[in-house]
């Protein structure tokens, strides 16, 4: 998706950048109006210029962008609700908690504060349902990648033990484990050392079966980093599962006649041996019971 403008102060251009970033890895292009080259043209003629033919538009508003531009973005934001008054689902704002902007759209801002990584995730969560509703997430895409990738081929290519990993992190609540018990794992139950423990978590993020994420801890509530599998982990999982049960069904039931009698599956033991164990009478003793 082109011509979304992303909107933000220019001396916050590395975190304008980073956004950019984010959104370019779900396939939406995003403008940024400062960095477009239109030779001779000053920042207010771009702004009109890109707002004639924009899609959408994202305002990231900083502390710096309410006390220094405070104009330039009340213009910006203007233009914006004027442009899409009839679809105000395709202008977002993400807020700097300390930023204070003028009250030009009564439309709710995403608020994030930079130093608590639980908030900017929260912040993330919102902008994506957004982005949802705004129809910049394009589900044919996603549907076209998801059918792209052939389970049962990926199963062969995959390692057994990556499976077995896999599978077990499924077992986990939400598909999720903490990174310190993912390595006792892998220590303990494959016995592999760090290094062997590290390429095992490259091999999986690289088959895009695990994403490392932080997430909250369901017992202690503590946010903590770890590993959680993606939707593809997830049906190579369901895939396992399924060929389990497919492979256990199609044994034969294990009903009384199934079994052999224990005795045919004990070696045969030599009259020598059983008479040394007192097994069997001996000679003399078979003798004195004649008598």
């Amino acid at each position: 998706m082109s011509n979304i403008l992303l909107l933000y102060d220019t001396q916050e251009e590395d975190l304008a950048r980073d956004y950019k970033d984010y959104l370019a890895e779900l396939d939406i292009e995003m403008r940024m109006i400062p960095l477009s080259y239109d030779k001779g043209k000053t920042l207010q003629d771009k702004e009109e210029r890109y707002f004639d033919s924009a899609a959408g538009a994202i305002f990231l508003l900083t502390p710096r962008t309410g006390n220094a531009s405070s104009s330039s973005v009340a213009h910006e934001m203007g233009q914006a609700k004027q442009k899409f008054q009839d679809t105000p689902e395709k202008v977002i704002y993400l807020k700097d908690k300390n930023c204070t902007v003028p009250t030009i759209d009564q439309k709710p801002y995403i608020s994030f504060d930079r130093g608590d990584i639980r908030s900017i995730i929260k912040a993330n969560t919102s902008l994506l349902k957004n982005l949802k509703q705004a129809e910049w997430l394009s589900k044919k895409q996603v549907e076209q990648k998801e059918t792209q990738i052939d389970i049962a081929n990926l199963s062969e290519s995959v390692d057994s033990v990556l499976k077995k990993i896999c599978v077990y992190i499924g077992s986990k609540p939400k598909g999720v484990i903490a990174e310190s018990e993912f390595d006792a794992l892998l220590k303990t139950k494959y016995y592999l050392n760090p290094l062997d423990i590290n390429l095992t978590r490259k091999k999986l993020e690289n088959e895009r079966l695990l994403i490392y994420c932080p997430f909250i801890q369901s017992d202690s509530r503590k946010l903590t980093w770890g590993f959680q599998l993606t939707e593809v982990g997830w049906k190579l999982v369901e895939y396992e599962v399924e060929r389990d049960k497919k492979k256990r069904a199609s044994k034969p039931s294990l009903g009384l006649m199934d079994y052999e009698p224990a005795v045919s599956r004990i070696p045969a033991i030599s009259n020598n041996y059983k008479l040394g164990l007192g097994l069997i009478p001996g000679e003399n003793k078979r003798r004195n019971d004649k008598t």
